[in-house]
C-alpha cells in the first residue's frame, strides 16, 4: 500500500470537514462587514459635507474681513491729508503739524469704523516718521513703545517694513508683539501707497489683526465641531490654530490645490483633513476631525457587529474542530497505540501506513543513538572548552560544579592547583617543511606530551591549547611545591630545545587551593606572560619574579631628553641620536625593573616623538606595524633605531634644497619690501616663520655678508637711481626705505665713502 497516499486522502478529508464547516462563518462575517462599510461611508460622506460648509462659513469671514482691511488702505491712499503728507520731508512747520494732527484723527476714524483690525499705523518714508491714530513716532521710538519682534531687532523690522515696498497687500511674517505686553501677538498686513506703484516717495500701511481674537474664534469653531482648525498660508506655515498645534510635513504637502479632503494616520490614529483656499490672499483654511468623532454614531453597530463575527467566529470554529476531530479521532488513536506498543525490532518490508510509522519510529531512535556517539567523539573538545572556562571563571556555575565535572569526565584529587602557560618562542629550525602549521601543530603535540609526563608525578595535567603558538595547563597538584615545578619544566625545555630545536617559555601563576580561586592563578599567569617584552625568549617564570617591578611606577624619559633627541634627528645628526638614544634605553632596562605596562608606554612615547618630528619635517609616516608587533625589548630597540635612521637620512637628503628656497624667500622679500622703514632682521624672521638669530646666522653662511649689510646695498642701489632723477634728498630717503635724510646720509657715506650730496654733484658734472 502506497502509505504517502493514504497520508495525503487523510489529510484531504480532515482538510474537507474543517473547510465545509468554516465556510459557514461567511455570511455574518461579510453581512457584519457589508453593515458597518455603508454606516461609515453615509457618516464619511456626511462629516466632509459639514466641514466643507464649516470652512466655507470660516473663508466669508475671514475674506470679508480682509476686503474690510483692503478698503481701508484704498481710503487712506485717496485721503488728500496723505496724499500731501507723501512729500513732507520735515514736519517742522505749523502747517505741516496741522495736517500731522488732521491726519493722525483720519485714522482714529477709520480705525473706530472698522472692526475688522486692532491697530494700524502708517510709515511715510520722505519724512521717516510713523502716524498713528494714537499719534506721530519716530521708528525708533515706536518699535519702543509699540510693536515689536520677539527675537529680532529694530534694525529687521526697519529695513524688512518700513523702508520695503509692496506692490500687493500681502501677510509677512514673523508675527508682531506689543511692547508692553509680549503674550499679545499680531499678524501684519501691509501695503504700499501710492497704488499705481510710482518711484519716489512712498508710505507704508500697516494693519495688524490680533492673533489671540483669531485663535479665539477657531476655538469657538473647533469646540462646536470637535476638531482642530488651521490657517496655512502658501509657503505652507501655520499661520494660527485653535491649540497652537503643528502639522507635520507630510501633511502640509498634501494641501496644495484650492480644496478638497484627504485623510493622514497621526498617532495611531485616523484623521480627516477638508481644506478650502481664501479667494482674497494666498492662505488655506484646514479643519482636522479625528475618525473617532464622526464615526461615533456607528460605535454601537460597530460592537454589534464586532460581536457578531466573535460568536460566530468561536462558534464556527468550535464545531468545525469537533467535525474533524470526531472523523480523525479513530485514525489518531492507532497511531499512539503503535507509537507505544510496535515492535521496534522488526525492520521488515513496509506493507501498510502502520509499518512506516514503525519504522519512523525506529529511525528516531537510531538517530538518536548516533547523536550520543558524536557527542562522544566531541567530549575533548567540550572538556577543552569548559576547562578554559574555568581559567577565566566565566560562565560557570559553581553550585552544581561536581556535576558538570561529572559530565565532562573531570577528576580532581586535591584542592591544590596551579596554572602554568607555556608560550612556544621558535620553531624555525624544527620546521623542515613548508607546511608551518603542521609543524607548529607537531611542536606543539611534543611540548604537551613531553611536560605531561614529566609532570605526572607532581600532579594530574589538563592541557588546552589557547592560541596558534600558546598551550595553557592546569596542574592539580599532590605534595609538590612552586620549585619543583620550575626545576622540572626547566628540565623539559632543555630537553626539547636540545631534542627538537624548539625553544619556548613558560609563565607560572601562584598556588590557589580551591577550584574557585583556578582563575586567580591563571590571571597571575598572564600578568607574567605579559612580562615577555623585558624578559625575552627561551624563561621559565612565576609570579613571584615580577611583584618587585610592579613597585615603580615611572619610567626615565624627560623633556631634556625628548628635546635633545628632537634636535639631534633635526640635524640629521643620526650617531648622536641613536648613541642618545641607548643611553635613555640602558637606563630604563639596566637600571629600573619597570612593568610591562610602562615599558610598552616607554617604546610608545619615543615612537611619539618620532611620529611628531615626522610630521613637522612632512615625511609620510613610516610603517609603525612591525614595531606593534615586536614581542621583546631588544627587537623594539632595534626598530625604533631604524626608523629615527631613516628619518635622519630624510633630512639630510632635503637639507641642500631647503637651503637653496630659503636663501631665495629672503633674497626675494628684500627686493619686494626695500622702500618699509621697518625691513630688517626681526621683520624678516617674523615674515618667514624663523627664529633671527637662526636667520641671521644662516644668511651670513650662504651668502657670505650680514644682513643688514645687504639691506642698505639694495636701498643704496635704487638711492643712486632717483638721485640721478634730481629728486631732493627726504624724498630718496623716504623713497628707499630710510626713516629721513639723516639716514640715508650716513649709510651713503658708510658703503659709498661720499654723501650724497656729493654724488650727486658728481653725476651733474658727468651727465
Amino acid at each position: 500500500m502506497n502509505m504517502g497516499l493514504k497520508k495525503r486522502r487523510a489529510s484531504k478529508v480532515f482538510i474537507g470537514f474543517f473547510i465545509s464547516y468554516i465556510i459557514i462563518l461567511f455570511i455574518p462575517i461579510t453581512t457584519g462587514s457589508i453593515i458597518y462599510n455603508r454606516a461609515i461611508s453615509a457618516l464619511t460622506e456626511q462629516n466632509a459635507k459639514y466641514d466643507n460648509a464649516m470652512l466655507l462659513q470660516l473663508r466669508d469671514t475671514l475674506d470679508g474681513r480682509i476686503d474690510q482691511m483692503n478698503q481701508i488702505i484704498t481710503e487712506v491712499s485717496l485721503n488728500n491729508a496723505v496724499k500731501g503728507f507723501l512729500y513732507v520731508s520735515n514736519p517742522s512747520n505749523s502747517f505741516d503739524r496741522y495736517n500731522a494732527v488732521q491726519l493722525i484723527k483720519d485714522l482714529a476714524a477709520y480705525k473706530n469704523v472698522s472692526n475688522s483690525i486692532d491697530d494700524f499705523y502708517v510709515y511715510f518714508s520722505a519724512s521717516d516718521v510713523i502716524l498713528t491714530p494714537d499719534g506721530k513716532y519716530d521708528p525708533e521710538m515706536f518699535y519702543r513703545v509699540g510693536y515689536c519682534y520677539q527675537n529680532l531687532g529694530p534694525d529687521y523690522w526697519y529695513d524688512n517694513v518700513l523702508k520695503k515696498r509692496f506692490v500687493k497687500s500681502d501677510f509677512i511674517y514673523p508675527t508682531m508683539q506689543s511692547s508692553s505686553n509680549s503674550d499679545r501677538k499680531y499678524l501684519t498686513y501691509i501695503r504700499t501707497v501710492p497704488l499705481d506703484n510710482s518711484s519716489g516717495n512712498y508710505a507704508n500701511i500697516v494693519q495688524l489683526i490680533s492673533v489671540q481674537k483669531l485663535q479665539q474664534m477657531l476655538k469657538e469653531i473647533a469646540e462646536t465641531s470637535k476638531s482642530d482648525l488651521y490657517i496655512i498660508d502658501d509657503n505652507n506655515r501655520i499661520v494660527v490654530s485653535n491649540d497652537n498645534s503643528e502639522l507635520s510635513l507630510d501633511v502640509l504637502n498634501d494641501v496644495k490645490s484650492d480644496n478638497g479632503i484627504f485623510y493622514k494616520t497621526i498617532n495611531n490614529k485616523e484623521v480627516a483633513f477638508s481644506y478650502i483656499a481664501s479667494r482674497q490672499i494666498g492662505w488655506r483654511y484646514v479643519v482636522a476631525i479625528p475618525s473617532d468623532v464622526y464615526l461615533a454614531p456607528v460605535q454601537d453597530i460597530k460592537y454589534m457587529t464586532v460581536v457578531i463575527i466573535a460568536i460566530c467566529l468561536v462558534l464556527g470554529i468550535i464545531i468545525a474542530y469537533f467535525m474533524a476531530y470526531r472523523d480523525y479521532n479513530p485514525i489518531k488513536k492507532i497511531i499512539q497505540q503503535l507509537m507505544v506498543h510496535a515492535d521496534k525490532n522488526n525492520i521488515a518490508n513496509i506493507r501498510d501506513e502502520y509499518d512506516f510509522i514503525e519504522r519512523t519510529a525506529i529511525s528516531s531512535i537510531i538517530n538518536e543513538q548516533q547523536m550520543r556517539h558524536q557527542l562522544d567523539a566531541r567530549m575533548p573538545i567540550l572538556r577543552s572548552e569548559f576547562l578554559k572556562r574555568l581559567l577565566v571563571g566565566k560562565d560557570v556555575n559553581y553550585d552544581v560544579i561536581k556535576d558538570s565535572l561529572e559530565f565532562y569526565n573531570l577528576h580532581f584529587d586535591d584542592n591544590k592547583f596551579l596554572v602554568c602557560i607555556i608560550h612556544i618562542d621558535d620553531y624555525s629550525k624544527f620546521a623542515i617543511s613548508s607546511e608551518l602549521e603542521k609543524e607548529l601543530a607537531l611542536a606543539k603535540f611534543i611540548i604537551t606530551n613531553i611536560a605531561e609526563e614529566v609532570l605526572a608525578p607532581y600532579g594530574k595535567c589538563y592541557i588546552m591549547e589557547s592560541d596558534e603558538r600558546t598551550i595553557d595547563v592546569i596542574i592539580n597538584m599532590k605534595d609538590a611545591v612552586l620549585d619543583e615545578i620550575i626545576a622540572e619544566l626547566k628540565k623539559v625545555q632543555g630537553i626539547i630545545q636540545g631534542e627538537f630545536s624548539i625553544l619556548f617559555s613558560a609563565y607560572i601563576g601562584g598556588i590557589v587551593y580551591n577550584i574557585k580561586e583556578i582563575k586567580n592563578s591563571y590571571a597571575q599567569a598572564v600578568t607574567v606572560m605579559n612580562y615577555k617584552i623585558a624578559m625575552g625568549y627561551g624563561v621559565i617564570a612565576d609570579y613571584s619574579q615580577i611583584e618587585e617591578r610592579n613597585k615603580k611606577e615611572y619610567y626615565y624619559y624627560p623633556l631634556e631628553v625628548e628635546s635633545k633627541l628632537i634636535n639631534y634627528v633635526k640635524a640629521g645628526d643620526a650617531q648622536k641620536a641613536l648613541a642618545l638614544l641607548d643611553e635613555t634605553l640602558k637606563e630604563n632596562f639596566q637600571k629600573r625593573k619597570l612593568p610591562y605596562e610602562l615599558l610598552q608606554c616607554l617604546f610608545f612615547d619615543i615612537m611619539s616623538t618620532g611620529i611628531k618630528i615626522m610630521n613637522e619635517i612632512g615625511l609620510e609616516q613610516l610603517p609603525m606595524e612591525s614595531l606593534c608587533k615586536c614581542d621583546t625589548v631588544e627587537q623594539m630597540h632595534q626598530e625604533l633605531k631604524g626608523i629615527f635612521t631613516k628619518i635622519c637620512e630624510h633630512i639630510n637628503a632635503n637639507k641642500k634644497s631647503h637651503n637653496e628656497e630659503l636663501r631665495e624667500i629672503i633674497l626675494d622679500l628684500v627686493g619686494k619690501d626695500y622702500r618699509n622703514n621697518k625691513l630688517g632682521l626681526s621683520y624678516l624672521a617674523n615674515k618667514i616663520g624663523i627664529s633671527e638669530a637662526y636667520l641671521s646666522h644662516f644668511f651670513k653662511e650662504q651668502t657670505g655678508i650680514n644682513l643688514s649689510d645687504y639691506i642698505n646695498q639694495v636701498r643704496l642701489k635704487h638711492a643712486k637711481e632717483i638721485l640721478k632723477q634730481g629728486c631732493t634728498l627726504s624724498e630718496t630717503a623716504q623713497n628707499v626705505g630710510y626713516t629721513n635724510d639723516l639716514a640715508l646720509i650716513r649709510a651713503f657715506k658708510k658703503y659709498e665713502g661720499i654723501t650724497p650730496g656729493k654724488f650727486k654733484d658728481t653725476m651733474s658734472d658727468n651727465p
